[in-house]
């Protein structure tokens, strides 16, 4: 555990084999080394403050491992080498950023739709949901700040509070409890399979299992449920948890999905049986904010008291 990883809350976070990005609430972002088979954290890097203005609220590591983009919640979309060498990497000064960095500023885009959550697909593409609720997928060009708009895509939710992507399948949620599913269609366009009710008030997160065919959905009333990502049907719902919920995430096994929230406790699940397995206790103010699952079913905890806490998961 490292108690003062970040000054501020730990918003979101990502892990890929051993390397973990983290962003919070005053713009940092910084990267860790996995070491000591997921005991122990190294910083690596971190990027300078005011690179983003207000706060990161999601990023992505690209699957390849070679740069992470982030999003602030001005809808600002940043791309960051994690080779220390590269003018755009976490290290550099915000000068060298300005002039090297791709930047994608959707705030000031025709329409004012600001992107308020994002995933990537194996291609680098940035498949985002906005304000609005409709679906926009960017490409990066060649040079710093260049980019093109591949796609819009309408829904009908209200506002796109969550997205997610798994084997070819795309789920949108909103602020008013909907999940929209899309199939991934010829040219890398997607389209629309289902739109059900999931949650009685706005969704935060959604997550696939590893294979694509059940999401999990966690809201603000603290309810966990489990559906069919090919039909929407409702498999599982989940309580015990205490107020809003505002992450989960899944073992690469499949057996295991993890959730947390305002009230700071971690819970995991039994994806086949829907029983809870286990509470993690988190910290006594500021909740949970970021769960994700790395190698060898080891559990990362970021919380809003700034803390990275690893735990090892038993099978489910």
């Amino acid at each position: 555990m490292i108690s003062d990883a970040h000054k501020g809350s730990i918003w979101c976070a990502d892990w890929l084999n051993d390397i973990i990005v983290t962003g919070d609430e005053n713009s940092t972002v910084k990267m860790w080394k996995v070491e000591d088979d997921g005991r122990e954290l190294k910083q690596v890097m971190q990027c300078p403050k005011a690179v983003h203005l207000l706060g990161v609220n999601d990023l992505h590591i690209h699957p390849a491992g070679d740069y992470v983009t982030t999003l602030s919640l001005e809808g600002v979309l940043r791309r960051f080498s994690l080779d220390p060498k590269d003018p755009d990497s976490l290290n550099n000064s915000v000068k060298a950023l300005e002039e090297s960095q791709h930047t994608i500023n959707t705030a000031v885009e025709e329409g004012h739709d600001p992107v308020w959550c994002f995933t990537m697909d194996v291609a680098g593409r940035l498949i985002c949901g906005t304000k609005s609720g409709a679906i926009r997928i960017y490409r990066y060009g060649a040079a710093p700040g260049e980019y093109t708009l591949d796609e819009t895509i309408d829904t009908p939710l209200t506002f796109a509070r969550s997205i997610a992507m798994r084997t070819g399948r795309l789920a949108v949620c909103g602020a008013q409890g909907e999940l929209a599913v899309f199939d991934a269609a010829n040219e890398g366009s997607f389209v629309r399979r289902f739109v059900v009710s999931a949650q009685s008030s706005a969704i935060r997160p959604v997550a696939f299992n590893p294979d694509g065919t059940k999401v999990v959905t966690v809201c603000d009333t603290g309810l966990v449920r489990t559906l069919d990502a090919a039909d929407g049907a409702l498999i599982a719902t989940h309580s015990g948890h205490q107020g809003a919920l505002y992450t989960a995430a899944w073992a690469a096994s499949g057996d295991v999905f993890a959730t947390a929230g305002a009230a700071g406790q971690v819970m995991l699940w039994q994806a086949s049986s829907g029983d809870l397995l286990a509470k993690l206790d988190g910290p006594p103010s500021g909740g949970v904010w970021a769960v994700k699952f790395g190698p060898e079913r080891r559990l990362l905890v970021a919380d809003g008291t700034g803390r990275l806490t690893i735990y090892s998961v038993a099978s489910g």
